[in-house]
């Protein structure tokens, strides 16, 4: 069984990285600096608590990171 913070973290990521993919594809082209971008957009406009930004930006970057090697 999830705790509430494990509950938090698992919806912010899958909140954050739709709207991340919505922002994305509105995009022509990938890059990272894009990405990056991409990722201050969601902190920017999602309510977030402070711990929950950090997240965001852990999730990010082994997201990115996954992307930077091939994977989807």
């Amino acid at each position: 069984m999830l705790m509430k913070w494990e509950y938090e973290r698992f919806a912010s990521d899958k909140d954050a990285l739709s709207i991340w993919k919505e922002w994305m594809s509105k995009r022509t082209t990938y890059t990272y600096d894009l990405a990056a971008e991409g990722t201050m957009y969601v902190v920017n406009h999602m309510k977030l608590h402070d711990h929950q930004v950090s997240f965001i930006f852990d999730f990010f970057d082994e997201y990115l990171n996954l992307l930077d090697h091939g994977e989807e």
